[in-house]
């Protein structure tokens, strides 16, 4: 009875194998297809957490400090389609961010191209009026399996909003964390 089942059990898999090999999606050769690259297109969700803003002795950064460390939900949507493009949204506000850039391997790396909010007017800090205005913006990161870790910066220019003198430039820094929407 053994026998049997182990001759069984080679032909079978010598069936198996050669079904596999003589596949279409298998090498132009007979063998087995490559190995897929990993893709990141598709809708991610996750978190952003704020965990640096300064220069700390500008009045509008004062304002800031009670967002650092407190993460906030927010979804990317990621495209291929022609080069590598990524909406960032916060699920809260639906504020949104485009990005554009690279994707090689399991990172990215992207800059901003448009912002819902580029544009944040009449913020008021120590009795005065000032406008931010986004500047830059990249997200980069690095893809594993269904997850991905990156970090998200922006730099906005301040001005007075009464007479557009510039003000100074506020940084932030972002850490994120995104897992593959099902």
């Amino acid at each position: 009875f053994r026998r049997y089942i182990m001759e069984n059990l080679i032909m079978v898999t010598a069936v198996s194998v050669l079904f596999v090999f003589g596949c279409s999606n298998g090498g132009s050769d007979g063998g087995p297809a490559a190995p897929e690259e990993p893709t990141i297109d598709g809708v991610w969700t996750g978190t952003s957490m704020t965990t640096s803003i300064s220069p700390a002795s500008h009045p509008v950064v004062a304002l800031m400090v009670a967002y650092l460390n407190q993460p906030y939900a927010i979804t990317a949507s990621f495209s291929t389609a022609n080069g590598v493009s990524c909406t960032l949204t916060s699920t809260d506000s639906g504020a949104y961010e485009l990005l554009s850039g690279s994707f090689s391997g399991s990172t990215f790396a992207l800059s901003g191209t448009y912002s819902s909010v580029a544009v944040l007017t009449g913020i008021e800090a120590d009795g005065v009026l000032y406008d931010l205005y986004l500047h830059t913006s990249s997200f980069s990161g690095t893809m594993s399996g269904d997850s991905i870790t990156g970090t998200w910066g922006s730099s906005y220019n301040v001005t007075y909003s009464a007479s557009g003198d510039a003000a100074g430039v506020i940084t932030t820094s972002d850490r994120v964390t995104l897992a593959r929407g099902k």
